[in-house]
């Protein structure tokens, strides 16, 4: 019982397999933007540990500093290179205290008293509290606090 309208149709086609990722256009872009996205946040992480690396270096430096003055030294290089630099560059006394005091509001007198020490011959006792000063501001200094210290 064959039909011999049967018998004269061709073999079914079977479609092609697909391809590899066969995506629309949206997925495509989609991936695109995650890329980019990835890219951005990568390059936005390597700034900013880049913007933070002096600070970082200070900190390891401070360990080897044996005067104040040496100390002092190091917080103007961090300074300028936060700061304005033509603003920090001449501060010294009780201006540059200021600045240092503006981001350790309560050892602000304890500093301004080592900061007036600086330049006598015997402040050797003045080292260590300011090692641990100088720590605690590089610590403590933050973006929040140069873009007020910038704008101030």
């Amino acid at each position: 019982m064959s039909n011999p309208l049967l018998e004269q149709l061709a073999p079914i086609a079977t479609p092609l397999p697909p391809g590899l990722w066969p995506l629309a256009i949206g997925w495509w872009l989609l991936i695109a933007a995650l890329i980019l996205l990835i890219i951005a946040g990568i390059n936005s992480w390597r700034r900013h540990y880049q913007f933070w690396a002096l600070k970082r270096r200070a900190l390891t430096q401070l360990a080897d500093c044996g005067t104040t003055c040496e100390i002092n030294a190091l917080l103007k290089r961090v300074a300028m290179h936060y700061f304005d630099h033509q603003q920090i560059a001449t501060l010294q006394g009780k201006p540059w205290s200021d600045l240092l005091g503006s981001v350790l509001k309560q050892e602000q007198q304890a500093l301004a008293n080592i900061i007036d020490n600086l330049y006598r011959r015997n402040n050797d006792q003045d080292c260590e509290p300011f090692k641990s000063l100088a720590a605690i501001w590089l610590k403590s200094l933050s973006a929040k606090i140069i873009k007020e210290v910038n704008h101030a």
